[in-house]
């Protein structure tokens, strides 16, 4: 334990614990300044847990958290002239800024970028010096003592401070008074202040009571660090944020907690989500997820194992909520079903739901998949959940404004909604045919997509007087401009979800939702020649490129373009230093006949070595989505900017096949300028193409990439058992799950490797558009004979098995067969491998008899 430093040793850390009188001290010292802030009784949670539940509003308290009594009590044990400093998430430093009125200290805030927007936002209007550094907190508390050590600041930790912890301690002595006979406290868990000071000002009263810690699962950096362990616990975003904590590892709480603290109870995130969500929803109390957390485990049935029957206190620890976290909120996916009822969500069945896939190593031939081709269903009647909700608002606001709107248009949007919905009934609970299963769930999604947008407007009025011009409630009184190309609701709900199911990080990168995968290019290289290129500039391509990427760029004539000689990692690293390029174009997995991998993070940690200047990586993740994180990838490296791109059109939407939709992820400090590029390129997605997109968890994604991994797998070993040792002088197939492929190896380091695979004739001469075609008309005539569907066609990710010649695309190599393998489970998926087969082998034999006649 360290004793306290003076003034003269240029910081101020103050590690001990306080005593009795410490915490009756600070009570005597903050009365006149802090709230007392009130407690409340949950009859609905008191009735689910069998006791009195009761909650401490400390969310009310000045600055929005119980922070400000430890922030004032700290201030006010430190000289007015010393400068004092912190590193905080955000509720440690409003506060201090706040106690700062009273006090008159001038604060530094050193600040993670990873900082709620809201807390920044306010942090600003207090006037208060930020320093933004370090992607966590433990980054921005280190920076801060070392700008404490260089400039003689005092620092005041969010946790490790005694006045900040006897600061904590009143809320406790308040406490007594107001809950006579408590005998359990809940509280948030971080670096472990709180539940320190609640248990030291009981014990400094006389009282005693069981305490509980909550913390999020994804960062429960106080229980790690009781396990004894001194490494950092990795970084994993949680809606916790502010409980987002690795505490010092001398810090006093950590023994405190392992020996006074009954339970530290770890919690997901839909249970967190559903918390604060129920807060809202039956009290009107806004909390933040670290602060109704508490909230949150008392719905999980965490808490049913405390002693006693005595009243339980949760204290709700903060409030300072932002906005898009709770949009988020709002709009999450829950899956289980006493939190369904309990929100007064849908219910579900069983059959809807979905169980995450582990992320991992590739899935093999027998894995076990949580895909059902029925999830399609439940993706219709969700937007037909919207729809209707949103024509019901439409309606409401109408009629309140008494804007016209017709009788008959109403009764019609009514009636399509009611067929729409009675034939979703039918698909989920009636129809056992995939195929016709899948042929009405498409013909609901566009049913539900039309009443949603049915009257809407692209360009939507701020306010009217008899009529009816604007599309969605939220558009009257905007403050901003209420036109669709510039982004709507709709647009930014799906780049949301688009977010979460490609796994991405949404603190490192930003989603921007297009028209197409093309447009998505155009966005890109909108980007490149306005904010990244000079005249003369050079950029380096993969020659397995998309090749209408290609085609853009090669006819760019402000820049010159080099294609490496192959698809290699070397052969593009050469080319980017030979020509010095300002940024290169790679696909993880090219769109070609040999379908070559290359190994992303190796690839970006050779390139970001080659020069000193900064270098823009475009990676297009089409044909790998959702296998892989590219900001993931380039963390830490320090001259690399990633660009992703993909077209939506093919994997993320499960199927069915809807729209177009294309998306650009970059770096969220590139959205404002990116998003003025796809307004003035007119490449933005409308309402309609994103009504129309089905909303996939990543669960779903990630379910269905895999299985249909296993599934290219199972036509792979199907085709080479059935040509045995003909078929390498006859026909071979390349997939990149396969043991002979070249990047086998590679391919094992991303989380699937999707559902395309190729084929191509021994014989040059069988390998021409016609002679594809004819192959692919035997197939056709095979499965047509055993009634398993099969459709010809160009693109892939479809449901059904889709094959087809590629030759318009293959300037560069000769044509080949490409086969999409659908979705189908294991049964259906080697039935179908028995088709293929069977037509290549009419194919094949027809051509042996034409060479030996």
């Amino acid at each position: 334990m360290k004793g306290k430093p003076t003034i003269n040793e240029m910081t101020v850390e103050r590690y001990e614990l306080p005593d009795a009188a410490a915490c009756y001290a600070a009570r005597d010292r903050l009365n006149s300044h802090v709230l007392r802030t009130p407690v409340r009784e949950l009859p609905w949670l008191s009735q689910r847990l069998g006791r009195l539940v009761v909650v401490k509003l400390e969310h009310l308290q000045r600055s929005g958290s119980f922070k400000f009594r430890g922030a004032l009590n700290a201030l006010l044990s430190t000289p007015r002239e010393q400068t004092v400093i912190t590193g905080s998430a955000g509720n440690h430093s409003l506060a201090l800024a706040e106690a700062a009125l009273v006090t008159g200290h001038r604060i530094v805030v050193c600040l993670p970028l990873t900082a709620s927007p809201l807390k920044r936002e306010r942090l600003a209007n207090y006037g208060v010096a930020v320093i933004e550094c370090g992607a966590t907190l433990d980054g921005a508390i280190e920076h801060a003592r070392t700008v404490a050590r260089q400039h003689g600041f005092s620092f005041i930790s969010p946790y490790n401070d005694a006045a900040v912890i006897s600061g904590a301690a009143t809320i406790a002595l308040d406490l007594v008074d107001q809950v006579p006979g408590l005998e359990a406290v809940i509280a948030p868990v971080g670096g472990g202040g709180l539940v320190t000071g609640l248990a030291l000002g009981l014990a400094a009263a006389g009282r005693d009571a069981q305490f509980v810690g909550v913390q999020p699962a994804r960062f429960a950096g106080l229980a790690w660090a009781i396990e004894g362990r001194t490494d950092p616990l990795p970084y994993r975003p949680t809606l916790a944020d502010g409980l987002m904590v690795n505490p010092d590892p001398d810090c006093p709480t950590i023994g405190f907690a392992r020996e006074r603290v009954d339970e530290l109870v770890q919690l997901d995130e839909e249970t967190i989500a559903a918390g604060c969500l129920a807060l809202l929803a039956r009290e009107s109390l806004l909390c933040e997820p670290s602060g109704a957390i508490g909230i949150a485990a008392a719905l999980a049935g965490r808490l049913d194992g405390l002693a006693g029957n005595g009243p339980l206190v949760i204290v709700l620890s903060g409030g300072n909520l932002a906005l898009a976290t709770l949009a988020k909120i709002l709009a999450y996916p829950f899956r289980r079903p006493e939190f369904q009822a309990l929100l007064e969500l849908r219910h579900r069945t069983a059959e809807e739901e979905t169980r995450l896939v582990p992320l991992g190593g590739l899935a093999q031939r027998d894995g076990n998949f949580d895909w059902d081709r029925k999830a399609t269903s439940a993706l219709a009647r969700d937007a037909l959940d919207r729809g209707v909700r949103q024509l019901k608002q439409f309606l409401e606001v109408c009629d309140a404004d008494r804007l016209p709107i017709g009788e008959r248009e109403v009764a019609f949007l009514h009636t399509l909604s009611h067929a729409t919905d009675g034939l979703l009934s039918d698909i989920m609970e009636r129809t056992s045919d995939a195929i016709a299963r899948e042929r009405m769930t498409r013909l609901a999604g566009r049913a539900a997509a039309f009443i949603d947008q049915a009257l809407a407007w692209q360009a939507p009025a701020y306010d009217q007087a008899g009529v009816a011009a604007f599309s969605m409630p939220e558009s009257q009184q905007s403050p901003l401009v209420n036109y669709t190309r510039y982004g709507s609701r709709n647009v930014m709900e799906l780049e949301r979800d688009l977010t979460a199911a490609l796994g991405f990080d949404l603190n490192r990168c930003t989603i921007l939702a297009t028209s197409s995968g093309m447009a998505a290019y155009t966005l890109v290289e909108a980007y490149l020649l306005r904010h990244v290129l000079e005249p003369g500039d050079s950029v380096v391509c993969q020659p397995g490129l998309y090749f209408e990427t290609l085609e853009q760029l090669s006819s760019n004539r402000a820049i010159c373009v080099e294609v490496a000689k192959d698809d290699a990692a070397g052969s593009l690293i050469d080319a980017v230093r030979r020509c010095k390029a300002r940024a290169v174009f790679v696909e993880p997995l090219t769109n070609t006949p040999d379908l070559r991998v290359l190994d992303l993070r190796d690839l970006l940690r050779r390139l970001d070595t080659v020069d000193d200047g900064p270098l823009l990586v475009v990676v297009d993740g089409t044909l790998l989505s959702g296998a892989f994180d590219p900001f993931d990838v380039a963390a830490g490296l320090r001259r690399i900017e990633v660009i992703y791109t993909e077209s939506g059109s093919k994997y993320l939407q499960a199927g069915l096949d809807l729209t177009t939709l294309g998306l650009v992820a970059a770096r969220p400090d590139r959205r404002a300028v990116f998003e003025r590029l796809r307004r003035n390129t007119g490449t933005i997605l409308y309402d309609s193409g994103a009504v129309l997109t089905p909303r996939l968890t990543r669960a779903m994604h990630l379910g269905r990439m895999r299985l249909m991994t296993a599934n290219a797998m199972t036509i792979c070993g199907c085709l080479e058992e059935r040509f045995g040792d003909r078929r390498a002088s006859e026909i071979s197939t390349v997939f990149p799950g396969k043991y002979d492929h070249p990047d086998w190896l590679s391919g094992r380091g991303y989380a699937h490797l999707g559902g395309v695979m190729t084929l191509r004739f021994a014989a040059d001469g069988l390998n021409n558009r016609w002679m594809l075609d004819a192959a692919i008309e035997h197939v056709l005539a095979a499965a047509t004979d055993r009634g398993v569907p099969i459709t010809k066609g160009v693109s892939f990710g479809f449901s059904v098995p889709r094959i087809s010649a590629a030759w318009s695309m293959s300037e560069r190599s000769q044509p080949f067969l490409r086969l999409s393998v659908g979705d189908g489970d294991r049964a259906a998926t080697e039935t179908f491998a028995e088709v293929l087969v069977e037509g290549i082998s009419r194919f094949l034999q027809m051509n042996r008899q034409l060479a030996a006649e």
